[in-house]
């Protein structure tokens, strides 16, 4: 090379893939220990302050249950046990706006917003289903990547959205191609997956891609004992006009 000529520029460097961070998800059914205590669904009138057997035998006086910790979609209270920690609000909102319907399963609930703390979320209400807005994309950017939302499913009879997802007896509801709306994006359902609790944050399903929704939810033991394992609901956007 000649004195006073430029140096080529050096190669581009390709981009790195982006990666949602991972995170770990409590969802507990009735009858599963969270933070030193468990969740039983409590069944009185919507609205009643008694409560009354539990699907958790340590929880079948409904004296020596803990403050309701919220009410399912049929308005019965969700009380913890002794000892349970109480659910991390996460500067949650109760809604943000739009809606979550899968019409194959019959489910239309409220999304609102949870962030994680320290790696760990938890749906703050049993009602509705959360954005994790610390984790992938905001809805209204859904198709730049992934939008995660998370939910609970309750056993012993209970009903949050997540066992619109997952039957009582563990199987799961939802089919390839059920279509999935969360506001005004429309998605196609392309396969569910069984996680182990264990195993989610390190699952390589955090990936961030474009157009995806990932819906995740616990599985309920069929005995009633402590879930370990969640079900995770991978969609696809379908484009304007398909």
């Amino acid at each position: 090379m000649t004195a006073g000529t430029d140096a080529p520029p050096p190669p581009p460097v390709p981009p790195r893939p982006r990666t949602i961070l991972p995170l770990r998800v409590v969802l507990p059914t009735a009858s599963v220990i969270v933070a030193g205590g468990c969740l039983a669904a409590l069944f009185g009138s919507p609205g009643a302050g008694a409560a009354g057997p539990s699907a958790s035998s340590s929880a079948s006086d409904p004296a020596s249950t803990g403050p309701v910790s919220g009410r399912d979609l049929d308005g019965r209270p969700v009380r913890a046990d002794p000892g349970a920690s109480p659910l991390p609000a996460a500067s949650a909102e109760a809604s943000i706006g739009v809606r979550l319907r899968v019409p194959a399963v019959g489910l239309d609930v409220p999304v609102g917003a949870v962030s994680a703390v320290d790696g760990v979320v938890v749906p703050p209400g049993f009602r509705s289903a959360y954005w994790v807005r610390d984790r992938g994309r905001p809805v209204e950017d859904a198709e730049r990547g992934t939008v995660v939302l998370v939910m609970h499913a309750l056993g012993g009879g209970g009903r949050a959205p997540g066992n619109a997802i997952v039957r009582q007896d563990g199987t799961v509801r939802v089919r390839a191609g059920d279509e999935v709306r969360v506001g005004d994006h429309r998605y196609r359902v392309e396969a569910s997956r069984t996680v182990r609790k264990s195993g989610l944050a390190a699952d390589a399903l955090w990936s961030d891609e474009p157009g995806r929704l990932l819906v995740v939810t616990c599985l309920p033991s069929p005995d009633g004992s402590a879930a370990t394992r969640n079900v995770v609901v991978a969609a696809r956007l379908v484009p304007d006009g398909s």
